[in-house]
């Protein structure tokens, strides 16, 4: 079915060219009707993991009602991708730099489902922030640490009452947590902290809630595909680093986050397409 937003539609040819971008693969008809609510945090960019996330979740399972959780903006393109998929759009601004702002989050949340439970919830949201161990203050490591994993951890523990019986959670790593430079210790190093809480938080809601995380190979996003049409660095070469020579999507994760939902997986970590974790290669 034609979109008035397509993703590989706004892609370069040479990211489409070869399978370093691509869409999960549904024959036609085969396509779910689950009626899920879904929440996906990070997700306000057309372009990025999370709102490819929401999109899959209303294109390939048919989801009810997506909580879209964004930061700074939402673009009105990135609501309008999800709805025009059939699922209703419930947009909600969450700032995960504070854990005081959790409990406003939840009002909003619970507002928007009027009534309703979550079935499948998302955490993509999280900062980049490239510096050496070197330059960083302990300010940095508290600043991170609050947006990268303690903040999104408190709002999965606090999210319990608004899950169905059989809900599941599924945190976005990247393969930086498993093999990276230091450059991104800000960003690696919480990740990894995120992954042990996880486990933490998939003991606890066991066995009825679910809690697991994707790692990442090369997430796709808006910042990414601008700084490739501008010649500031290459997608394509950067793909090429990876053994599977992959860039994955925000579709593709959704795809896996219900693998885990439906195969009743809890305190797992999934590395999608092997990437840089799969053979710890350390880059400089």
């Amino acid at each position: 079915m034609a979109y008035n937003f397509n993703l590989l539609d706004r892609l370069p040819a040479e990211l489409r060219d070869g399978g370093i971008v691509r869409l999960p693969q549904f024959p036609a008809g085969c396509r779910m009707r689950t009626g899920w609510n879904v929440l996906v945090t990070g997700a306000g960019q057309a372009i990025g993991i999370g709102c490819g996330a929401a999109r899959g979740f209303a294109e390939y399972f048919g989801a009810n009602k997506i909580v879209l959780g964004y930061g700074r903006e939402l673009q009105p393109e990135a609501a309008e991708s999800v709805r025009e998929r059939g699922a209703a759009v419930i947009p909600v601004k969450m700032d995960l730099t504070d854990p005081a702002n959790i409990p406003g989050i939840l009002r909003e949340i619970e507002r928007g489902l009027a009534g309703d439970k979550l079935d499948v919830v998302v955490h993509v949201s999280g900062v980049t922030k490239l510096k050496a161990l070197a330059e960083v203050a302990a300010a940095d490591l508290h600043a991170a640490a609050d947006v990268n994993a303690i903040v999104p951890l408190l709002l999965a523990r606090d999210l319990r009452p608004l899950l169905a019986e059989f809900g599941s959670q599924t945190f976005v790593g990247t393969n930086h947590q498993r093999a990276t430079g230091a450059q991104f210790l800000l960003y690696a190093a919480l990740k990894c902290m995120e992954e042990g809480g996880m486990r933490s938080l998939a003991s606890e809601f066991a066995p009825n809630v679910l809690v697991n995380m994707l790692v990442v190979n090369w997430a796709l996003s808006q910042r990414q595909v601008d700084g490739h049409a501008a010649g500031k660095f290459n997608l394509v070469e950067e793909a090429r680093k990876n053994p599977t020579g992959r860039i994955n999507t925000g579709e593709e994760v959704a795809v896996r986050a219900v693998g885990f939902h439906v195969t009743n997986s809890t305190g797992a970590v999934d590395i999608m397409d092997g990437g840089l974790g799969a053979v710890l290669r350390v880059t400089a």
